[in-house]
């Protein structure tokens, strides 16, 4: 029986600045240790940390790669991959969400489940991102 570790690295962002970011995510890390061919269901819990307003927040999956120094770089479904070797084992193509949006009351959590499809073949450590944001204001003016 071989066991799979899916490293999944939370990216939270928002449409302004840092200050206007209005929520936030726990756990920032989720580790998911599982064996190949189970599925694991892991809890996300999102938190709208505004006082007054209600608030949307968009959460999605995307794959990671490294840069040569070691950081983290985030790999959007649509990018090409200039450099292939930098690309780590993704675990992108295993995730689903519950929910891709939640609508948030004030100083209120909301759950969204990250379930994790290991596949029979799969040895070793992977890795995914999953991004949650507040989605880009529209509209006359932005």
């Amino acid at each position: 029986m071989f066991r799979v570790l899916a490293v999944i690295v939370l990216l939270a962002a928002a449409a302004g600045s840092a200050s206007a970011q209005g929520f936030m995510v726990k756990p920032m890390l989720l580790e998911v240790t599982g064996r190949a061919g189970q599925t694991v269901e892991v809890p996300l819990q999102i938190r709208n940390t505004g006082g007054s307003n209600a608030g949307e927040i968009d959460v999605r999956i995307a794959g990671l790669s490294q840069y040569p120094s070691g950081a983290w770089r985030l790999v959007e479904p649509d990018a090409e991959m200039q450099d292939a070797a930098a690309t780590t084992a993704s675990a992108a193509d295993w995730l689903s969400l519950s929910s891709s949006s939640v609508e948030i009351a004030p100083l209120t959590p909301a759950e969204v489940t990250v379930s994790v499809e290991i596949p029979r073949e799969a040895r070793g450590a992977y890795f995914a991102a999953l991004v949650a944001e507040m989605p880009q204001p529209t509209g006359e003016g932005f």
